[in-house]
């Protein structure tokens, strides 16, 4: 009989009514309900509370995590009616609260119920990526909060077809276009399958209301050329007449002829200056990098005439010398931190860096006693923008050309190592290719 009592006490405890920790309505709460993984394995509501720990009979919303988990409180009652299922068609836990304001910038646009779909085809409701991007209440517009809530708004679709959030901002403003009333946020750009928007892509760059063309010159001018955001014009609000920079005759430059890249893609004149860094309104003829890389980086003038002379010097060394893998380690040996450590070139630092390994697999080249860009490109960007691309027209002469008796003007490049030159072909193919790093979407169960 004791023993009877005991088992019944222990049930009764284990059994106890949750439903007001759960659900807003208890009376919603269904234990019973069965949740579905992806690989076909099913957990009983009343389970999954005790795996996360619901065990009180009061609600529990707050950030302090049960022993043991990685969920809060309020973020696993919240799964429980969003992800699991457990508070039936409300899908309103003991924790919700109305978070329209926190996220869309018409607070009436927000839809809990609109589904966004996958490329694998599942689909998820605003409410369920809500919980699982820790939305709350209370607007969130700084630091990787406001890149989350603007991808709420635009990627998934959650604020209508208005699709801004609450932390939008109108960017046509001089920040992305040259002229504003050409900025069509809307437009829609196909990034690895990926439909964007402009306002998503200038949201995901981090970019604001304000010009910023001091320190995200190449992102802007992306949004312009690459991705179409700024009409036919495809110029950015950090747009500058390169012709004088790019070709010996400027009236020759022409900056909406179209180059085959060879996939089949194909990118305009300006596209391809902008891409490789070449925004300068004077010629760069000095073996350098581009002005503009070296300006975003934040360097001074003594740290990039410093840079400068140092592969001014190593760039007339490598003509003599036969080791191209030791040559290229001393030209990256030249960059400062100014200019590697700028986490805006991160994602094209690397890129660069995995060119050049592949044109020159056995040589270890790095970015810290380095740069994002091989020796002498704003020289050889130039020539190749009149003599590869053919923006300078017929005559094929850049700004850097010389009277040295070879028919396109490109015998100073360095003709005597090809190594040299296709590993730099390598890695101007690969700086076209590479595209602003966006916010990875979160993977929703």
């Amino acid at each position: 009989m004791i023993i009877l009592v005991l088992a019944n006490l222990i049930g009764n405890g284990i059994a106890q009514d949750i439903s007001a920790a759960i659900c807003t309505t208890p009376s919603d709460y269904d234990g019973s309900h069965e949740y579905e993984y992806s690989n076909g394995d099913k957990r009983t509501c009343a389970t999954l509370a005790a795996v996360n720990g619901l065990s009180s009979t009061t609600k529990q919303c707050t950030d302090v995590k049960p022993d043991g988990k990685t969920r809060t409180f309020k973020v696993a009652t919240n799964q429980m009616a969003t992800i699991y299922g457990c508070c039936g068609s409300t899908g309103k836990s003991a924790c919700w609260e109305d978070i329209s304001a926190a996220v869309c910038a018409t607070p009436s646009d927000y839809d809990a119920n609109h589904e966004y779909e996958t490329s694998n085809g599942h689909k998820s409701k605003c409410s369920v990526i809500a919980a699982g991007l820790g939305l709350t209440a209370t607007k969130q517009c700084t630091g990787n909060e406001k890149i989350m809530t603007d991808y709420f708004a635009t990627t998934y679709g959650c604020c209508g077809s208005s699709g801004k959030s609450a932390c939008w901002e109108d960017v046509s403003a001089a920040a992305v276009c040259l002229t504003p009333s050409d900025y069509d946020g809307s437009h829609e750009f196909d990034v690895s399958g990926q439909k964007m928007t402009c306002d998503t892509l200038a949201a995901s760059a981090g970019i604001s209301a304000t010009n910023q063309c001091a320190s995200m010159e190449q992102s802007i001018n992306a949004l312009a050329t690459t991705y179409g955001c700024c009409g036919s014009s495809k110029k950015s609000a950090c747009w500058v007449d390169v012709s004088a920079a790019i070709c010996a005759t400027p009236g020759d430059y022409d900056g909406s002829h179209e180059y085959d890249d060879g996939s089949g893609g194909k990118l305009t004149c300006d596209q391809v200056a902008a891409s490789s860094g070449l925004s300068s309104t004077t010629k760069q003829c000095i073996g350098a990098i581009p002005d503009a890389a070296i300006a975003q980086a934040g360097c001074s003038l003594d740290e990039t005439k410093t840079m400068t002379d140092c592969v001014t010097k190593e760039s007339e060394a490598m003509g003599t010398g036969s080791d191209i893998c030791k040559s290229y380690q001393a030209m990256y040996a030249c960059y400062l931190p100014c200019y590697c450590d700028n986490v805006n070139y991160k994602s094209t630092i690397d890129a660069s860096i995995d060119a050049m390994k592949k044109a020159l697999p056995d040589c270890a080249i790095k970015c810290g006693d380095g740069s994002a860009l091989a020796p002498r490109m704003a020289k050889v960007y130039t020539n190749n923008m009149a003599t590869e691309y053919g923006c300078c027209g017929s005559s094929n002469k850049s700004a850097c050309w010389e009277d040295d008796g070879s028919a396109d003007g490109s015998a100073d490049i360095n003709t005597n190592t090809t190594a040299a030159l296709n590993a730099a072909n390598t890695l101007q193919s690969v700086s076209l290719s590479v595209v602003a790093t966006l916010v990875g979407l979160i993977a929703l169960m």
